[in-house]
């Protein structure tokens, strides 16, 4: 590893160099600009092997995590439903590389990990191995409202999290298994949801649909991104309520400092957690 870029590791690390700060950071190391450059650090006491090269893992290495809000935030939501339900089940939709994963291992009884994209989901195997992760599940799959194949695309071959189901003009595609997520809960007879993350560039409407029945009765912490394009799917704020369970609580999560902030649901944000009405208070 570069000696400059192991005193901006020590730097950004220390000052949690987030949003408009970490421009600087792209400005000094941009990702797009670097050739492969593996590299191993500590991840919240667990081992985390990237490349600089990856959108993700460049923002591990001189950041300390990706998203740290969306962290925080499931790390506070699996303590309240483990004092309300006894037990946490992580599902993960669109694990990309295995970050959250990874970090959700710590905090999850068991976690469920759908990641369709053969080079993303070979990264998250690693970590798994590499750490002996024995609650954690691979499903090497795409979730959706039907089961079949579906064409998917890499327009940014420099973040592997950008791998999506919709088509992109000029970009050549390849195909993924995909299933219908309450055909594949009963056929594997899966343990109930108890905090879902959806983020599968602009696919989110078509997951829960799949999901529909399985949401219904486990009502989780649902945590989902919100794309430019027709807001994942969902189009308006009604259409995203109808997707999730009666008696339910929207919120936006913004980053604050090292953790979250809860503001009021905004459709035009771009992360929204959905929290049962019975939880709200604690979580």
């Amino acid at each position: 590893m570069h000696a400059f870029h192991s005193l901006l590791r020590e730097v950004g690390c220390r000052t949690a160099f987030i949003g408009r700060r970490g421009r600087l950071f792209e400005a000094l190391a941009p990702h797009q600009r670097l050739g492969p450059t593996p590299f191993e650090v500590d991840f919240y006491g667990k081992r985390y092997a990237g490349d600089l090269s990856n959108w993700i893992d460049w923002h591990v290495y001189f950041m300390g995590a990706y998203a740290p809000a969306e962290l925080a935030f499931m790390k506070r939501a699996a303590a309240a439903l483990r004092q309300a339900r006894g037990s946490v089940n992580y599902y993960d939709v669109g694990a990309n590389v295995g970050h959250h994963v990874l970090f959700m291992a710590g905090h999850a009884d068991a976690v469920f990990a759908f990641e369709p994209f053969t080079r993303a989901a070979a990264e998250l195997r690693r970590k798994m191995e590499m750490n002996d992760l024995v609650n954690v599940r691979l499903f090497e799959l795409a979730l959706g409202r039907d089961n079949g194949v579906a064409e998917m695309v890499l327009p940014d071959s420099h973040n592997l999290g950008a791998a999506t189901l919709r088509a992109v003009p000029g970009v050549a595609a390849f195909f993924v298994n995909v299933a219908r997520g309450d055909d594949l809960f009963a056929r594997e007879r899966l343990p109930r949801i108890d905090i879902l993350k959806i983020d599968v560039e602009g696919h989110e409407a078509a997951v829960l649909d799949g999901l529909a029945e399985q949401v219904r009765r486990d009502r989780p912490v649902i945590l989902v991104e919100l794309t430019e394009e027709d807001r994942s799917g969902f189009g308006t704020a009604e259409r995203l309520r109808a997707a999730l369970y009666p008696n339910h609580v929207l919120h936006t999560l913004q980053p604050r400092g090292g953790g979250y902030r809860l503001a009021p649901f905004d459709m035009q944000s771009w992360e929204v957690v959905c929290v049962p009405a019975e939880l709200a208070p604690i979580v």
